[in-house]
């Protein structure tokens, strides 16, 4: 879980590359050239989520939680990374 504003900012400038911050669906959201990204609701269960990380040979998965009041009601910052490796229960912890 991420709780320190300055490693949000610095994680938002990361993303700004590929993401085009503020923008809802069903606007474009992501900036040319950035096909490989997916959304999920969050009753995906990790299983499933684990399967498609496994698929794209990838390491780990990082999950942002796009709900504006996330911070306000966990007192964190939705963003998680999570690895292959990981378990039902860690997946539990976004809420």
């Amino acid at each position: 879980m991420m709780t320190d504003p300055a490693e949000l900012q610095q994680l938002q400038a990361h993303l700004s590359s590929a993401v085009i911050l503020g923008a809802d669906l069903p606007k474009q959201i992501f900036r040319p050239g950035y096909g490989q990204f997916r959304f999920i609701e969050h009753g995906c269960t990790w299983k499933l989520l684990r399967y498609l990380l496994r698929d794209s040979l990838d390491q780990s998965v990082l999950v942002l939680v796009t709900d504006p009041n996330f911070f306000s009601h966990c007192g964190h910052f939705g963003v998680y990374e999570f690895t292959a490796a990981a378990s039902d229960q860690d997946w539990g912890l976004i809420y």
